[in-house]
């Protein structure tokens, strides 16, 4: 690989950087409503949610909410 190609990839790298982190903040601003069923299964699979894929939005909702509120297991009762 000459150096050509290899300024070419870091500066690709980071700029690929770049517009994740972007991304991120733009996520992080917008209310999960308001996001759409594509952005919450990102953010699903970042926050390590079982059976993302398969969920509706509004699953894909409740689980984030439920997540960010540390109810991992899923229930409403924080007795059991």
């Amino acid at each position: 690989m000459g150096m050509a190609a290899f300024n070419r990839m870091r500066r690709l790298k980071a700029e690929a950087e770049v517009e994740a982190k972007q991304n991120d903040d733009q996520n992080a601003q917008k209310p999960l409503k308001d996001m759409k069923v594509d952005e919450l299964k990102d953010l699903a699979k970042e926050k390590g949610i079982e059976g993302y894929g398969s969920m509706k939005k509004d699953e894909l909702l409740e689980a984030l909410q439920a997540e960010e509120e540390g109810d991992t297991d899923g229930t409403d009762n924080p007795d059991t």
